[in-house]
């Protein structure tokens, strides 16, 4: 997206709302891992009177870790599987017909290590001529295996491979979206440079803003998804945030960060307190402050 100068002004003044105070932190919010935020959000509550957490007997996902199923999440080299099998198996459950299966697992072909398509006209020339197909229909195909897991995978450059991690993400906050979506098609290269005074002059935003769009990206990014699935990188233990099955062709997933983590809410008591009208200034002042902190952490 170009900034013309007509539409400029308008466009600054956007993204200078869009990235307050707050949407930073929401974003530097976005960046901690699960077990981070459970936390932070232990720490808050021990200085805000308002935020009340309810935990589970297992709070952070911790018998993901240390119960007796921690096998299942367990990766080593003996489970290695490489990133064209990964895929292969994702297609196999798309219910494609043969012939479009065809095509999808001869394009996976074409994945470097990095999970990228580099020479996608040489691919989708040869494809063509194999399957008897148009170019509109090898794209089509292309669409299809960008949406598999790992996010990213068949990007024909890096650029393209953030934008799909950026539309997986599906992200509620517009605002935000709007930004990422804008820095990488236009700035990534004076990000990756760190040139945050010429990208905050042509956004017509403060540096801290352009740092905090560079962390986010950095912390939420992977413009190496193939990386993944070499046999190097099987030796951790993956804490799950979502368990996926199939039953009866029907794919289920269960959120179990909402399910087994802590659920935040506000205090009935303190919200009383707030609007009973013997309660003195400075306290509402206070009380309102807290109130404030608190229905942004948990709308985030």
């Amino acid at each position: 997206m170009q900034l013309g100068s007509k539409q400029q002004p308008k466009q600054i003044q956007t993204i200078r709302q869009l990235l307050s105070p707050s949407m930073i932190q929401m974003m530097k919010t976005f960046q901690q891992s699960y077990m981070e935020l459970c936390d932070d959000i232990d720490s808050y509550s021990e200085e805000n009177v308002f935020l009340e957490v309810h935990k589970n007997d297992y709070v952070g996902l911790s018998s993901y870790q240390l119960g007796d199923d921690v096998s299942d999440y367990a990766r080593t080299t003996e489970d290695y599987q490489d990133l064209q099998t990964h895929l292969s198996t994702q297609i196999e459950l798309l219910y494609r017909s043969e012939h479009e299966e065809s095509i999808l697992k001869k394009l996976i072909g074409y994945l470097d290590d990095d999970g990228f398509i580099r020479d996608f006209k040489t691919a989708q020339k040869e494809i063509i001529t194999e399957y008897t197909v148009s170019e509109r229909k090898v794209m089509e195909m292309l669409r299809v295996l960008q949406r598999l897991e790992p996010e990213g995978v068949g990007a024909r450059s890096v650029k393209e491979c953030l934008h799909i991690q950026l539309d997986h993400m599906q992200l509620e906050n517009e605002h935000l979206n709007k930004v990422l979506r804008h820095v990488i098609s236009d700035h990534l290269d004076d990000l990756a440079a760190k040139k945050y005074a010429r990208i905050a002059q042509k956004l017509g935003i403060q540096e801290d803003g352009v740092i905090a769009i560079g962390d986010y990206i950095k912390s939420n990014f992977d413009p190496n998804p193939g990386n993944a699935f070499r046999p190097s990188s099987f030796s951790e233990i993956i804490i799950p945030s979502f368990e996926v099955t199939v039953e009866s062709g029907e794919i289920n997933i269960v959120n179990l960060e909402r399910e087994k983590g802590p659920k935040v809410s506000l205090s009935a008591k303190y919200l009383k307190v707030l609007a009973d009208p013997i309660t003195d200034t400075q306290t509402k002042a206070y009380l309102t402050e807290k109130l404030e902190f608190a229905k942004a952490l948990i709308h985030r």
